[in-house]
Parts: structure tokens; sequence; C-alpha cells
């Protein structure tokens, strides 16, 4: 039996997907203990009522004693041969314990530690040590055999056998953070064996709210239990450790335990700093040649400064990592690969010329397989690459060897590779300064030659060794590109010389070629599958034509996507089969018919059915076919469905970061003269409207003979009828706003500087209610580099535009901008004062809105506790629309309008009766005529709502929180357009009566007016236009 015990201590809202996770595990042969260490806020209740449901769960509650001693008292009431640990907002992939404990019993080890990944708003991210760590299984392992392991000291990834725990560990000790350290380094240390498992096995929460343990590192108590946690580390394993176990922990309390601290301490007290420098310097101190082969180059040389009390440099590493990304751009000396750095002038010059050096994980070897599939029995034709990570190959001596090793013996056989061009190496490997395309190749591997050459059965593993310009890294290939054809679920068997040739991915060898003797018959062909599959698909007409079968009778298909659900024409029989044509051009939110928006999509039935991939079409994946502006990938799930990638974007070749850089590089390189042409950019190229939309109308009204252009991520974004389109990232995007002469733009125009002689103007600033400078940047942690960083970015405008003498205030003292302040009004405003009758009509028709709908927009800010990636997040879920359009009727109808970061995410809410996502509507002011009344919180939006006088409520139940992060420049008060309440029924209660919400605020809006928008006279367009082509 396994044992769980799950600490539980005011994680009410995390606690019964926790619990569903573990009594939901395959493993049967299981007892969970939870220990409420204490709990006030309805955790208690949560496992009481779980526990009626389920009696593998117990619960025990004592006085709040702390993590550790909840632990403890689990472990000294577990019953199980096995024992694990469970954090309780953390989850567990199904039948991971299953896994562990099948390990342990196979292998006999003292324990099994699996790999992790992170987990904040459902995206999943690996921590810096899996590559390493779990790269592979390594079964029956002590610590002198892979010492490395020390990196991955986390507690709740891990089975033990409980008899080990508590005669070798014995529990955990003190109750400050990070407890389960030392405990982790004893297993590794004590064990006899253990086990090192490449399977996920524990999903770690992010929270969203920032309240755990390791989210509290800027606090000087987190920082002191760090550091007596190592020194306790320390003297265990000066006792009972080798030297080089010591060594490999020393790299990883320099490379993971001091580096998270840095960026704290940049903006920390004294104390803060002096224990963080001792620390760094006393690790230093004791650091060896081997100990610093782990540790990255940029926390090698942070540690360095930090040390030496150099801060201000710290802060410039940090910086250089903010714009270049890592790892560095690299040079290669005598075998050995430096980081090649701007500010190496700028370095403290009696730091060690090492610590310039990459790191062994830095440098590793990078082999993946893209395409795996049989030409016929016995010729195994392989697709993939194989180069050395920060190194590249472009431009470089670079040569590459493939052999398959027997793995049960001790024969190699060389095959012959021929190079390809792999644009996939960039995307996958994602680095912006190395050129992995050129490492591409492909190879065949000729079954019968191997069975005539070695004709005895065995394992044989694919092996790449590479060197680039001295630099040699070898070994097997770690995985399969996700989805394509050499995937584990697309890989089949082949019969060649009474022997079955089977292709697998094993967990300890990586690639393998499995070769057994086979005497039966040959079997019979897998029967017909009646479940709808693709066999094929080819192009026409900005169009793929698809051959399936499977299809019910009547069935009608649909292709669904994050942001769009395209209805495709019913299918046309076939002798056998079907034929479906899917559209790669849909009408968005009433919008013209456009390529289809870059991301990714299923083709199910309409009853939500999904379409899966036939083998044979999966076996040509990742399939890319292009037409028209679309090119289009098939890849599968692991379940077999189709899945199809749409880039109406950049090309396949220029989408990674490395094409980026080149752009980038080549637009600074580049002595372009101006021309007469203006570029605007609104919404991050997500949309062709707002500000800019409105300026560059009266720019063409005034000045015919300027060429216009808009930046767009995509070509789903709809531009205005005699303007050119360039898209985001391309190489005639940069060279657009190169030659532009003026560029108007609504934020930043990604990481371009403004040549000289041109003039840009900025409109993000016109109205705003919350701070977006220094007030925000002090919330936020921002260093003093961090901050004159931003303060550079904000300077290099030439105009920032104000709405009125609020903004351009805000403007001065918020952002400390010293250019030149155009208080002019906001141009998407003239719009709102200028709609009639026929405008209204017009947007609501394009929604599809009936006359008598009451249409309420609900218009969120976006929230730091939703973000899934720098700059994207998902929608709020705090008001419940539902519920909202329940209560106010069934002719009710909810627009829902995401911020910046919601528009750059991925998710929309789509097939919600009564409930219009419009995030992706170009022109807000449309949304803002159509609706009849408003839900809004934290957004200048409330300005714009003013104008119109129609109802708003205030839907602002994190107001404390939201103003932490988002410190207010004008006082909430001053913009108040309606009541503030908290909850959805308040809200629906608010508007049941929208005349008396009218009359009530009145004053209200008429203030607000007055004070934020004295410039809204429809004319704010025509001044910002004129004062852009400087015509004062």
């Amino acid at each position: 039996m396994l044992s769980v015990v799950v600490p539980v201590y005011n994680v009410a809202p995390y606690l019964d997907e926790c619990l569903m996770s573990v009594l939901g595990q395959q493993l049967r042969e299981i007892e969970v203990i939870a220990v409420d260490d204490g709990s006030t806020d309805g955790s208690a209740e949560i496992l009481a009522r779980r526990a009626q449901q389920d009696a593998r769960l117990k619960v025990v509650r004592q006085e709040n004693a702390g993590q550790g001693a909840a632990r403890n008292l689990g472990v000294s009431l577990s019953r199980g041969t096995f024992l694990t640990f469970l954090d309780a907002d953390d989850t567990l992939p199904p039948g991971a314990y299953q896994h562990a404990v099948q390990t342990l019993r196979r292998t006999g080890s003292d324990f099994a530690v699996g790999e992790v990944k992170r987990v904040r708003n459902d995206a999943q991210s690996a921590p810096p040590w899996a590559a390493v760590v779990h790269e592979r299984d390594r079964l029956g392992i002590a610590i002198d055999d892979f010492p490395e392991a020390l990196q991955d000291v986390i507690a709740c990834n891990r089975v033990f056998r409980r008899q080990f725990w508590v005669d070798e560990v014995g529990g955990f000790e003190g109750r400050g953070a990070y407890e389960d350290h030392v405990p982790m380094v004893k297993a590794y240390v004590r064990a006899t064996r253990f086990d090192v498992l490449k399977r996920v096995t524990y999903y770690w929460r992010i929270r969203e709210n920032s309240t755990s343990t390791g989210q509290q590192k800027h606090q000087l108590a987190n920082l002191r239990d760090r550091v007596a946690v190592k020194a306790e580390a320390q003297d265990f394993l000066e006792r009972e450790a080798s030297e080089q176990v010591f060594s490999t922990w020393l790299g990883r309390v320099l490379d993971l335990d001091l580096p998270p601290y840095v960026k704290h301490a940049l903006v920390a007290d004294d104390e803060y700093r002096e224990l963080l420098s001792e620390a760094y310097l006393r690790h230093i101190a004791m650091a060896t040649p081997h100990a610093w082969r782990s540790v990255r180059v940029f926390h090698k040389l942070r540690a360095w400064h930090a040390a030496t009390h150099r801060w201000d440099v710290v802060d410039l590493i940090q910086q250089e990592v903010r714009n270049h990304g890592r790892p560095p751009r690299a040079v290669v000396r005598d075998g050995r690969v430096f980081a090649d750095l701007e500010i190496a002038d700028e370095l403290d010059p009696d730091t060690p010329p090492e610590l310039f050096e990459l790191a062994d994980s830095e440098t590793a070897l990078d082999a993946r397989l893209l395409r795996a599939r049989w030409d016929d029995t016995t010729r195994l034709r392989l697709r993939g690459w194989a180069s050395v990570r920060a190194v590249g190959t472009g431009g470089r001596d670079h040569h590459l060897s493939l052999s398959l090793r027997q793995l049960d013996g001790d024969e190699t056989i060389a095959l012959t590779p021929s190079a390809v061009d792999e644009p996939r190496a960039n995307s996958t490997i994602a680095e912006a300064e190395a050129d992995h395309a050129p490492a591409g190749f492909e190879v065949v591997v000729d079954v019968d030659s191997l069975l005539r050459a070695r004709t005895t059965a065995g394992r044989w593993a694919l092996e790449a060794d590479v060197s680039v310009d001295g630099v040699r890294r070898a070994g097997a290939f770690s995985g399969p590109v996700a989805g394509g054809s050499a995937a584990a679920q697309s890989l089949s068997p082949a019969r060649t010389q009474g022997h079955l040739v089977t292709p697998v991915w094993q967990a300890d060898g990586g690639f393998v070629l499995d070769v057994a003797p086979v005497h039966d018959a040959e079997p019979a062909a897998p029967e017909p599958t009646d479940r709808p599959e693709i066999h094929d698909a080819g192009t026409e007409d900005e169009a793929l034509v698809l051959a399936l079968t499977g299809l019910p009778d009547g069935a009608s298909l649909e292709l669904a996507g994050d942001r769009v659900v395209v209805l495709l024409g019913r299918p046309t029989s076939r002798p056998r089969g079907h034929e479906a044509v899917l559209p790669l051009r849909a009408s968005i939110l009433g919008g013209p018919v456009l390529p289809l928006p870059s991301g990714g999509y299923s083709l199910r039935l309409a009853d939500g059915t999904p379409v899966s991939a036939a083998p044979s079409f999966r076996s040509q994946f990742p399939l890319e076919q292009t037409t028209g502006d679309v090119t289009a990938r098939w890849t599968f799930t692991r379940r077999g469905e189709a899945r199809l990638t749409v880039m109406s974007g950049p090309r396949p070749a220029e989408r990674s970061k490395w094409a980026r850089r080149q752009v980038v590089h080549r637009y600074e390189r580049s002595e372009d003269a101006a021309v007469d042409q203006v570029l605007f950019q609104s919404r991050g190229g997500l949309a062709a409207g707002g500000a800019p939309a409105a300026v560059a109308r009266a720019v063409a009204a005034r000045r015919p003979d300027l060429d216009l252009v808009w930046s767009t991520t995509d070509r789903s974004v709809a531009v205005p009828d005699g303007a050119r389109r360039v898209v985001v990232g391309t190489q005639e995007w940069a060279q657009a706003v190169r030659r532009s002469r003026f560029v108007v733009a609504d934020g930043p125009v990604d990481e371009l500087l403004p040549p000289p002689d041109r003039r840009w103007m900025n409109l993000a600033f016109i109205q705003t209610l919350t701070s977006t400078g220094h007030a925000r940047w002090q919330a936020d942690g921002f260093s003093p580099g961090h901050v004159r960083e931003q303060e550079q970015r904000i300077a290099m405008w030439d105009v920032l535009v104000a709405g009125g003498s609020r903004a351009a205030a805000a403007i001065a003292t918020d952002l400390g901008y010293c250019g030149e302040v155009a208080v002019l009004g906001d141009p998407a405003s003239d719009l709102v004062v200028s709609a009639d009758d026929e405008a209204r009509r017009r947007a609501r028709t394009r929604l599809g809105l009936g006359s008598d709908a009451f249409v309420v927009l609900y218009a969120p800010a976006d929230r730091p506790d939703r973000a899934t990636g720098a700059g994207s997040a998902r929608l709020t879920r705090l008001l419940d629309v539902r519920e909202l359009r329940a209560a106010l009727g069934p002719s009710s109808v909810i627009l829902i309008r995401g911020g910046a970061a919601v528009a750059h995410g991925e998710r929309r809410i789509l097939g919600e009766p009564g409930v219009i996502d419009v995030t992706d509507y170009p022109e807000e002011a449309d949304l803002v005529v159509a609706a009849d009344a408003a839900v809004l919180d934290y957004t200048p939006l409330r300005l714009t709502w003013a104008l119109t006088g129609k109802p708003a409520v205030l839907y602002v139940p994190d107001l404390d929180t939201y103003a932490a992060h988002h410190p207010p420049v004008v006082p909430w008060e001053d913009s108040a357009i309606g009541p503030a309440v908290t909850t959805t029924k308040e809200v629906a209660r608010a508007l049941g009566e929208p005349a008396a919400l009218v009359a009530t605020y009145a004053g209200a809006v008429a203030r607000v007016n007055a004070t934020s928008n004295e410039l809204a006279d429809g004319g704010a367009a025509a001044r910002v236009a004129a004062r852009l082509l400087d015509e004062r």
C-alpha cells in the first residue's frame, strides 16, 4: 500500500482539485492522510466532506505547527509499504503513483523521483533542473553515480519505501521555509540505490495569489531560512558525502538556490543585501571547477558581483538578460564555449575568466526526431536535428555522425545522414543567438543491412556525435517533436527476414530499434475503423481538401480554435469515403472574410466527436501545406486526434527567436532613407482600430499623398481599404518601420528604436486611471536599472498624446517624460460623441444583436494573477456571466471585452448562449455605441463610457489587491460613474433598474466629463493628425 501524507493549511481554493487528483489515481491500494494544520479558511469542511465520500481519506487536525510537523504526524500514522508527500495546492498526473510504485517493485530501490511540471493558470513549464536530472530513466543508481540528482530536492515528486524514510531520513525538522531540502539531500546520500524517472509525476502549482512559501523570497526571513537550510545541508554533506557530491551540491546552490533572491536584493535594504552577499561569498570560496560547470553563465557573473557588493553591475547583468535573453551570444575558444557580452567592459576587471564559460547544461547536445516513416518494410527514414545548444551551426565547422549502438552488446553500426535545413530546430530550441536550422538531417536505416551484419536480435539505440568548431557533444536522442510521426503514438513495427523491427522511445535509451525474431504468421491487416479519420489533405483555393472515412450519414464538420469555430460545408460522398473542403478563411465577429487567426485548431463533428488522423496520413507529420497567405501544419494529439496549426502571420521559418533577432539586427544596420509613409499599430498589432485608426482616417483626409501602412500580428486582422499590411516580425515589417517618416502606435513597436529624422507618436497614455510608470514599477519591484530602462523606452518617443490636463499631468509625474506632450483629446472618443442611431444600428447588426436586445458590455482589466506568459493572460473569472444573464433575462446579451493581455492570449469564450466574446473586435468605440449598459472596473473605458450617459456598474471585488499592483493616479472616486459593487448579484440588481442608475449618477458622470473629457468634441483625431504632421 502507498501512504500519501497531505499537510493542509488554508488552501481552500485548491484543496478539492488536489484531493480529486490523488483519490483518482490508478493505484487503488492507497491511503491518504490529510493533516489539517489549524486551517481557518474552510479547508476543514472540504476535508470532512471528502472523507465522508471516500474511506481512503483520513483526516487529523493539529494546532498550527508548520508544514514539517504536519508531515511528520502524517508519517507516524501511515501504514503503507511505500510513502509519499503531496502539497494540498498541487495535483498529480493520472497514473503517477502507479508508475513510481511499479518501478520500485521492479528495481528494489529505496525511492523513485519523477519529473515535475510547474503550473500557473493551466500553463505548464519545466523547472530549470528537469532537462539535466530527468533527461532519461536512471534506475538503481547511487548518488555518486549521478550527483546531478541533487538539483531536484523538492519533497513531493518522489515515492519512498516507508521503512527507508523512517530509518535513514527521519523526518522534517524546524518550521521555517524550505524544511524539505535537507531531508531530500539525506535521502539521496543514504540510499543504497534510487530511481530517477523521465516521466512527469507531479504538478507543482505556482499560486496565482502569490501566497506560497516559494513566492515570499522578497522577505528577509525567507532568505534567512534558505541560508540556514543550505548551511545545515553543507554540514551534513561534509560529514557523509564524497567530494564530487559536495562539489555538485555547491553548483546547485550557486545556480538554483541563491539566484532567485538577486532581483529582490536590488530593491532591498542593506541587511538583505549583506546577507545575500555573505552567502554568495561563502559558497564561491568553496566552489571547485566541477561546481562551476553546472552554474549557468549569468548566474556565475551575478554571483561574483553580488559577493563583491557590486549591485550596480548585478543590475546591469539583469538588464542584459532582459534585453538579449539567455543563453547569450557565445564564442568558442579551444573547444570551450564562452559568453560574448556587449557589457564585458563594464564588469569587474578581476572577474575570473572561467566565470564567462557557459555551463554544461547550456551547451548540451540537443538531438530530436521530427519524422519517422517506413519507406517499405526494410527502410526506416528518419528526419530530425542534432546540435550543440548555444553554439548552433550556422557558418561554423559542423560535423555530424549518427550510429546505432547495441544496448545489450558492444556493436555499433555507422549511418550516413544527409544534411537538410530544418527551421523547426530554431523554433523548438528557441535561442536568439544561435542558428540550429543547419543541424537538420535525414537518414535511412537499412534494416536488411543491419540484420545481415548482425543476425542476433537486440535493442539498438540511435546516437548522435556532433562537433562544432571543436566543441563536441555526443549521446542519445532526447525525444520526438510533439505531434510528429516520430512521436511514440505514431511509430509502427515492420517485419523483414523473420524479424520484427519495432521503433520505440525508451526512457533509458532514447530512440531504440527493438529487433526480435518472429515465427508466427504475418498478422492480418487491421480491421477498418468506424471512427472519423483523415487519410489525406490537399490544397485548393485558400482551402484544404480532406479525404475522410468513418463519417456518419448526414454528418457535418467544424474546425474549432481558441478564437473562432468555423463550420465546414457538408462533406461530399466519394467511393471510399467523403471529401470535405476546409476553408482557411472566415469572417470573425461580422468582419470581412480573411485568413484564420494564427493558432491551434481541432477538426470535429458538429456533435463534438473528434476526427483522428489515419496512420498513413500521420506518417507524414508534421506536414506543412501552404495556400495563399496561410500555412497550415498538421500534427496530432496523444489520443491520435488531428491537430491543425494555422500560421497566417510570419512564415514558419520566420517564427523563431533566431529569425526575429536577425530581423532586428538588419533593422539596426539599415541605412534606408525615410519615405512619405505613416505606419500605424494598434493593440500590439492585434487590431487596426482605436485611436490609431481614427488618426489614420484623419491623416488620409489631410494628406492623401501619404502611404498608410498597418503593422499587424497576422493576416486575420482587417486593415482599412487602401492601406498596406506588414506582418510583425518579418523583414518586410522591419523595413516598413525603418522607412516610415511617421509612426503612430498605442504601445511599443516590438524591439525597434526610431531612426534619426523620424517622428514617432505614442497614443498609449491618452487616458489613464492607474499608474503605468514609476508607481507601478515600484509596486512590481523594479530595480533602479530596470526603471531607467523603462524610462529610456518611453523617452524614445517624440510625442506622447494626452486626452486632457489630468492625463498630461500623469505623463509628467508618473512617467517622468520630458519630451513633447500634446494635449489634444482622445481620437477614439470621436466615434462615440459623433455616433447617431445609424452608427448604433450598424454596430449591432455586425454583431448579430437584435434591436430589442438589452446589451451589456463587460470589459474587465487584465489581472496579474491570470497571466499565462509575458504579455498574455486569461479573462478574470470574478464575474459570473451565466448568473448575470440569467438574472437579466433571455433578451439580454453580454459582450465580453478582454484587455490587451487577454487579447494576446489564446482562449476566448465560445458557444455560451447569450454571451459574445468581443475581445478581437477591432473598434472598441463600436461596442460602446452598441451596448445599453456597461460593467466596468479599473480601465480608462470608464471615461469613454461617461460620454454616453448610459448606465454603468463598477464591479470591483478585488479593489485592494488590484490597486496594490496598479496604484491609481487619479482617486477611484473621481471616476466613479456608477455604483461600486463586489458580487454578481449586486451587478444584476443595479442593472435591473437602468433608468435609476442614470439618474443617480448623472452628476458624477458630468464631473468626469468636465475633468477628463474636456476635449471630447469629435475633433481629436484631426488635431492629432495635424500635430503628427507638424502642421501647427
